[in-house]
């Protein structure tokens, strides 16, 4: 999942006027009782993306992001490492529309001190973010991530600024132990109006991200 197009915040505003909505693909595993969400298991990874799940305020996220529900079950016997790098919804081109940080890479005294609406067991906050997650143990070691290219989808936010429900509701980049569960929202640069079907892609790396533990595709469509 490294090669990756980074398109313009005007061209992310035009997706986002485009008609249509995400669903589940034909082939897709739906998660009984969530017929906007469909799950993989690959190598004891259970991985969920729900693209119906968001009730946030009107107006709280810019028509430019998409948000997906994630959620993440580890049974694979290692810990994993979670960070946005590492997810994408991929067109059918091979084009890759990632999801937007919420927070800088270099929190300051002002940035908020955040509680996560979801509940996690057995996740450690990037050391990174250590202050801003102060509820969650943080994880020892630094986590090794492209810095230019998380600074790049930070900026896509422009001048609207995450609100703080957008950011309590957003997934944590960490580390998930073996047993552990995460849930939380992604806020993808939006696909629909350029795409007819997309794939919901998750790669699982080891904590020092020399080796991969689970890959997981999951198959949408644009109706």
């Amino acid at each position: 999942m490294r090669s990756i197009l980074i398109p313009s915040v005007a061209t992310l505003l035009v997706a986002g006027c485009g008609h249509g909505k995400l669903v589940p693909g034909p082939s897709a595993t739906i998660v009984p009782g969530a017929p906007g969400a469909a799950y993989r298991i690959v190598d004891g990874v259970r991985c969920s993306a729900d693209v119906e799940a968001w009730v946030g305020r009107p107006g709280a996220l810019p028509a430019s992001v998409t948000p997906v529900k994630v959620r993440i079950v580890n049974s694979s016997g290692s810990s994993i490492r979670l960070l946005y790098q590492d997810f994408a919804l991929v067109g059918k081109n091979g084009r890759k529309y990632l999801p937007v940080p919420v927070l800088s890479m270099e929190p300051d005294e002002n940035a908020p001190r955040l509680d996560p609406v979801y509940a996690s067991t057995k996740f450690f906050v990037a050391p990174r973010f250590k202050d801003v997650y102060q509820a969650l143990e943080a994880w020892p070691q630094p986590l090794g991530r492209d810095d230019d290219l998380y600074q790049t989808q930070y900026r896509l936010w422009g001048k609207q600024h995450p609100s703080l429900e957008v950011l309590r509701m957003g997934m944590p980049e960490g580390v998930l132990a073996d047993g552990g569960v995460i849930s939380g929202f992604l806020y993808f640069e939006n696909p629909v109006g350029n795409e007819d079907h997309l794939t919901f892609e998750a790669e699982f790396d080891a904590t020092d991200g020399h080796a991969t533990v689970s890959s997981v595709q999951i198959p949408f469509r644009v109706q």
